[in-house]
């Protein structure tokens, strides 16, 4: 809630669900888009589930390869166009790899490239880490502390929570649609009770068409809309504002109001910037720094309330003579 009060924080993290939603989904769909889209299996055959992990495989080893050959263009563009366009860019161009998975059709190599080119935003993930970054320092600017630990617990937390619900999702509709589970291969025109190793059974085209807008287009809607979000993102223009803002931090320690780079608005000294770290007083008021008004006051009454009952508590003892000793 208290980093919720800053509108790049609140960006941020919305733009995370988004790109958080997209990964689980693709992650979710991976396996069935290899084994039912471009491997379309006929069924009866274990062979299919060896040629699906193979497939698997080098398609990731091409994104994985795509990240360390794209990171020296992504550095040479931060310096040329400036990191927050670059950051912008960088998010599309994430969100438009995917929808070429659905020219492939059969072809395999036509997929290891679409993975080669998947990965290549990999190779740009230095750009996110240093947005954040930047809006650790400016939350540290507005607020006296820095809230740097709160961020990366959300970091950690929220994508459980969003992979969650992409990870599941797709496989319950998927079922809804018809998806035939893998079955025993037959044996002698039979097809056996148990059996060592499953086989890919034929889809649907229903199916099949649900498997590549799921794995294809929905993770690419999901990406474009957290890159809308980030275009609202206020520290537009970080070279500069951030100069502005370590040089706002060092007014603050100095006991001076400063101007926000970001807002215009003028912002009073903090107090707990002035106290020194040895000072007894710096504890609490850290804890308490990122409570709005609303909350110390909700606290307070809490607090008041909770006396009141325990006084009338020691009246009440007191006046029917319970002894409050052994």
């Amino acid at each position: 809630r208290s980093l919720a009060r800053s509108k790049g924080f609140r960006i941020v993290v919305l733009s995370w669900f988004c790109d958080l939603f997209a990964v689980g989904t693709i992650g979710a769909m991976l396996p069935y888009y290899v084994g039912y889209v471009l491997l379309d299996p006929q069924g009866g055959n274990v062979d299919d589930v060896n040629e699906r992990t193979w497939v698997m495989g080098l398609m990731a080893l091409a994104a994985m390869g795509g990240g360390p050959v794209a990171m020296p263009i992504w550095i040479r563009l931060v310096k040329r166009f400036g990191k927050y366009k670059i950051w912008i860019a960088y998010s599309f161009w994430n969100s438009l790899t995917c929808p070429f998975f659905v020219l492939c059709g059969h072809n395999k190599m036509a997929a290891y490239f679409v993975a080669f080119l998947n990965g290549t935003a990999v190779g740009g993930q230095f750009i996110v880490e240093s947005t954040n970054n930047d809006l650790m320092t400016y939350d540290e600017m507005l607020y006296g502390d820095s809230m740097a630990g709160f961020f990366v617990a959300i970091c950690t937390f929220l994508p459980k929570i969003v992979l969650v619900a992409s990870l599941s999702m797709p496989l319950a509709f998927m079922a809804a649609a018809g998806y035939v589970p893998m079955k025993c291969p037959p044996v002698n025109g039979a097809i056996p009770d148990n059996c060592e190793e499953l086989a890919p059974e034929p889809q649907t085209a229903m199916v099949k068409n649900f498997m590549l807008i799921t794995f294809c287009i929905i993770p690419t809607l999901a990406t474009v809309l957290g890159s809308i979000l980030k275009c609202y993102y206020p520290i537009n223009n970080p070279d500069e504002q951030l100069m502005k803002v370590l040089a706002a931090t060092e007014q603050h320690k100095r006991g001076l109001a400063a101007t926000d780079p970001i807002t215009g608005a003028l912002i009073g000294p903090l107090c707990i910037s002035r106290l020194p770290l040895n000072d007894p007083k710096r504890k609490p008021m850290l804890a308490l720094a990122h409570f709005s008004v609303g909350d110390l006051r909700r606290f307070n009454v809490i607090l008041f309330n909770l006396g009141i009952s325990l006084s009338l508590t020691h009246l009440a003892v007191a006046y029917l003579g319970i002894p409050t000793y052994t």
